[in-house]
């Protein structure tokens, strides 16, 4: 019965892990697809996958920025 168990949770545990990793592709496909950003360097569209990327992760960090 244990077993039974165990590979249950484990089951529920990858498909929370697919549904998620598949809505994070979704989030990211929009981003790239977004007419909003416009900088032809592509900061503004680099910069928001690095915080979906952090959000999706729950990470927290102190992003430095460049001095002028």
């Amino acid at each position: 019965m244990d077993t039974i168990n165990e590979e249950k949770k484990q089951e529920i545990i990858q498909n929370i892990m697919e549904s998620k990793a598949v809505r994070t592709l979704e989030a990211i496909r929009c981003i790239l697809e977004d007419d909003r950003y416009s900088d032809p360097e592509c900061f503004e569209i680099v910069d928001a996958l690095i915080t979906l990327y952090f959000r999706e992760l729950e990470v927290k960090i102190n992003r430095h920025t460049e001095p002028d």
